[in-house]
């Protein structure tokens, strides 16, 4: 049966329009506990969001 061994936010480096998906963090994590899988949430950019939002969010979902 599968289970659920730990969640967590992104983690992130930088501020403001330098803020960035921190990789090697995700990386740690993952690598700590040894998952068989690991999920990852599929969200979507939302409507009326302006054109940088829009290229942020898909620079984190590429980072992933």
């Amino acid at each position: 049966m599968p289970e659920i061994i730990e969640a967590i936010n992104i983690p992130t480096v930088g501020t403001g329009a330098k803020e960035r998906v921190d990789v090697l963090a995700i990386h740690s994590f993952i690598e700590a506990h040894t998952p068989q899988h690991a999920l990852i949430e599929r969200a979507q950019a939302m409507p009326k969001q302006g054109a940088s939002s829009g290229f942020k969010y898909g620079r984190a979902v590429g980072a992933l």
